[in-house]
């Protein structure tokens, strides 16, 4: 009975961290899955058959060290092995701390995540306590469901209705014999799924509280801005300076702490949507954009578009916050009018400015070429590098190799320039 016990448990312990693994990798860039699913499996099985901590930490120690060998290969062996990949990490860690990098990283992640997978297994299915892997998963896609762009609410549902399946089937008792053991757990699979579909149900009624709960989100976030917390953050970050999103004018290094900003800068009203620029940098440094040291402006008027006789014009109308300086415009500008006031256009950056003193707020009004994308005129573009643009093309001396070689891989299908930019 002990044996069938774990070994339910070890199906739970797969339900709940395959979701996690679906994430995770391609989250990672990891495009192969196959070797991650082997470990969760394989560790799921390794804590069914051999449940001493004795003998099970140093298989899965093993067991762990080749899943990560598989992903990150090295041709060292042993003690070297071990000292080059203590280096990297510590060189990782170290650059994302200092804020060189804003991405976590991959090698330090995969570690937390295979170690994490195999503390859960033996907690859930040796001693039959689910709590530390279900929070893990759930925590997990929770902070993605919340920062980024995708939904993982069924994920979520799916775990906790396993994880309530769990905890049932881990207080069942093995003394009441094996009958009594099996109505117990159809019950607690019953009860399980009903919560879940229950749980479903409700959430989809209780949209608005969940909006209202967004909105009050964003007024703490403010509120806590307006006390200074993200300015305490940013004093004693090691990393360089907290940015803000938005537009901003210093891009010369990219990367570190990122601070929310909800405040809207400006409002477009049009009836099809544009690509909004404010300028353009042309001198990458490998950690950041940089201005030429020269600019030079030009009467806005003259540089504009000349439309051709058959031509259509459409008048769009944008309106700026009174902090906001900027004036954004899109391709295909034929005029823009500003009360009166005259524009100027900056060369190289191609930004518009206007030549009185401006302190930000007001509308204006651009006059644009009625035109849309011709996508299957783009895939007609071949792969020779575009006259005139050389310079928007350029990289520093100092790029990785591994860089060149990941661009080549991604593209090697691709016949058009078109798809070589989707693929990239």
């Amino acid at each position: 009975m002990k044996f069938v016990k774990r070994l339910l448990m070890a199906v739970g312990f797969v339900g709940i961290f395959y979701p996690v693994l679906q994430v995770y990798m391609p989250l990672s860039e990891f495009t192969d899955l196959t070797g991650s699913f082997y470990y969760l499996i394989g560790t799921a099985v390794l804590a069914v058959l051999l449940p001493y901590w004795f003998v099970w930490i140093p298989i899965q120690i093993g067991f762990m060290i080749t899943c990560y060998r598989y992903y990150f290969p090295s041709n060292l062996t042993g003690i070297r092995w071990l000292g080059s990949e203590f280096s990297q990490i510590n060189a990782s860690l170290e650059q994302f701390i200092n804020g060189g990098s804003s991405v976590f990283p991959t090698n330090v992640s995969f570690i937390l995540i295979v170690v994490l997978i195999a503390l859960s297994a033996y907690l859930l299915i040796v001693w039959s306590r689910p709590t530390v892997g279900i929070l893990v998963a759930l925590i997990y896609l929770m902070i993605l469901q919340v920062f980024t762009k995708y939904d993982y609410f069924m994920m979520v549902v799916q775990i906790l209705g396993i994880g309530l399946v769990l905890y049932g089937l881990s207080n069942i008792s093995l003394k009441v014999g094996w009958k009594r053991a099996l109505v117990s757990f159809v019950v607690v699979l019953g009860y399980g799924y009903g919560l879940t579909w229950l749980a479903v149900k409700a959430t989809e009624q209780l949209v608005p509280q969940q909006q209202w709960m967004e909105q009050r989100a964003k007024n703490v976030n403010r509120r806590l801005d307006e006390a200074g917390l993200f300015d305490f953050v940013d004093y004693y970050n090691s990393g360089g300076q907290l940015k803000r999103m938005g537009y901003g004018e210093d891009d010369s290094v990219l990367g570190g702490p990122v601070q929310q900003n909800f405040d809207p800068v400006f409002a477009v009203y049009d009836d099809a949507p544009h690509y909004w620029r404010i300028s353009t940098r042309t001198i990458y440094t490998g950690v950041g954009w940089e201005f030429p040291e020269t600019l030079t402006a030009f009467p806005a008027g003259p540089s504009f578009i000349k439309p051709e006789e058959d031509d259509e014009t459409v008048d769009v109308v944008i309106a700026r916050e009174d902090n906001f300086t900027y004036f954004p415009y899109t391709y295909g500008l034929v005029d823009a009018t500003f009360a009166g006031m005259n524009f100027e256009l900056i060369q190289p950056t191609e930004q518009l400015r206007n030549t009185d003193a401006d302190g930000g707020g007001g509308s204006y009004t651009l006059t644009l070429i009625d035109q849309e994308i011709d996508f299957a005129g783009l895939n007609t573009v071949g792969i020779e590098s575009p006259i005139g643009l050389e310079e928007y093309l350029e990289v520093p001396e100092g790029v990785p190799q591994r860089v060149w070689d990941l661009a080549a891989e991604l593209t090697a299908g691709d016949g058009t320039m078109y798809e070589k930019v989707r693929a990239l």
